[in-house]
């Protein structure tokens, strides 16, 4: 194969979230296993997906604690840089432009489009602009390659349904990150997709530590990770102090506006605190995967919706796949055969790209 095709992933960029990047930059480098040139489109559109400070959170610093939303924003902005640093270093990224202007150019330019991983397929913004370019409907179907995608919800939405249809049979080759994101590629276009892992975990515990850093705060000897996307309700907040009590350990909370220094975290700090840590209690897909690359002792902690319902289901493709069950207390269990079911899911992945690129 010419390894000098030229290789665009397309995927949720952002500079917040910390699965996020790291999926981007496991997935650059696979391609780079079958090109030399492989880079992430960027686009202008505001699209973070992690809320900071929510309204009510706003309003009331502003009436009572504008010193503390200072802070905050100042912690808000530190954190932007500092994973834009991370970027600069690990992932080759295209200009940014606005979706309009993704069309005959962009397409013209590149040998392949791959999208994935994460959630690209969930339309968040409720938007066609947004469905359509994550679709890859920009670019020649022949170029159109998809990557253990995501949609994050069990049943298309009626309104997007013809478009999901249209979009999903442009694709010669279709996979997914979930066994019922597969179900629902097969029941709309009749073509079956691979289920195929997170790309993160393509790659060992070995290589994942050449990137690690270790970051400027003081690190204690033993301590608790805490790192928890959906906020902490009540339930999580009494989990991890019961945690806390009973191991008599220090928690470093890296998603904590309170905790300026710790939020700054960027990707690959945090894979070094994760292998030092003692404990990791979390709420996030991908810091679940990495505790199950790093074989950390984890609490996964459910997080709940904004009506209140569980939102475990999203780890149970993951946890059927690699034969993980939690035990009556929230902690991760693994079988003893989990790095053979690793090795056999990387090599689906192979397989996958190899007949992609035509090497079968």
């Amino acid at each position: 194969m010419d390894k000098s095709c030229k290789i665009a992933i397309v995927t949720l960029y952002d500079n917040i979230n910390i699965g996020n990047k790291l999926q981007n930059y496991a997935l650059q480098e696979i391609l780079r296993h079958y090109s030399n040139n492989v880079s992430t489109l960027t686009y202008t559109e505001a699209r973070t997906l992690a809320p900071i400070i929510g309204w009510k959170g706003i309003i009331v610093s502003i009436i009572g604690y504008p010193k503390e939303l200072a802070k905050q924003k100042k912690a808000i902005i530190n954190r932007l840089k500092a994973f834009q640093l991370f970027s600069s270093q690990y992932i080759k990224v295209e200009k940014a432009i606005p979706f309009a202007q993704f069309g005959k150019e962009t397409n013209d330019n590149f040998d392949l489009f791959v999208v994935g991983s994460d959630q690209v397929w969930h339309n968040f913004f409720d938007s066609d602009e947004d469905l359509d370019f994550f679709m890859l409907r920009f670019a020649e179907k022949e170029k159109r390659a998809c990557f253990a995608p995501s949609f994050g919800f069990d049943n298309i939405p009626m309104k997007y349904k013809d478009r999901y249809i249209t979009g999903l049979r442009g694709f010669n080759y279709l996979s997914c990150r979930e066994e019922n994101g597969c179900k629902m590629i097969e029941e709309l276009t009749g073509k079956k997709a691979v289920l195929l892992p997170d790309p993160t975990l393509y790659f060992s515990k070995e290589r994942w530590e050449t990137i690690e850093k270790k970051p400027s705060f003081n690190i204690p000897t033993h301590f608790i990770l805490s790192y928890f996307l959906g906020g902490k309700d009540q339930t999580i907040k009494e989990e991890v102090t019961i945690l806390q009590k009973e191991s008599n350990l220090p928690v470093i909370d890296i998603y904590d506006l309170r905790y300026p220094e710790y939020y700054v975290t960027r990707p690959d700090e945090f894979l070094y605190l994760l292998r030092r840590a003692d404990f990791f209690c979390t709420d996030s897909y991908h810091g679940c995967l990495f505790s199950v690359i790093y074989e950390k002792a984890t609490k996964v902690i459910q997080r709940r919706d904004d009506v209140g319902r569980g939102m475990n289901a999203r780890f149970s493709t993951l946890f059927n796949q690699l034969k993980i069950r939690l035990n009556d207390r929230g902690f991760i269990q693994c079988s003893d055969d989990l790095q053979n079911i690793i090795e056999e899911k990387r090599k689906d992945v192979d397989e996958y790209f190899c007949t992609i690129f035509g090497l079968v």
